[in-house]
């Protein structure tokens, strides 16, 4: 279990403010991945802007939608591709 306020974003006056993720959503996930992303939204104060379609369309929407200039991207070895991917390759 984290300790309290560990994904807590702070603006520039100290107030707290949530972390916003953007989860894509395509229609295939399975049931523990919703509720995994349920519990961290909770558990972690996130705010999860969930998003219709893949990736690439995803990203274009977050962008144009919501200002949003810089994403951080976690990939597994296991992922598709995944074993070919070092630390910051683009995407």
């Amino acid at each position: 279990e984290h300790g309290e306020g560990w994904a807590v974003n702070w603006d520039a006056e100290g107030k707290k403010m949530a972390v916003v993720c953007a989860y894509f959503v395509d229609g295939n996930a399975f049931e523990e991945l919703e509720d995994f992303v349920a519990e961290m939204e909770k558990e972690c104060s996130l705010s999860v802007l969930r998003v219709q379609g893949g990736y690439k369309e995803g990203c274009r929407k977050v962008t144009e939608e919501h200002g949003v200039r810089c994403f951080l991207l976690g990939t597994r070895k296991s992922d598709p591709h995944g074993a070919f991917i070092e630390s910051f390759t683009p995407s």
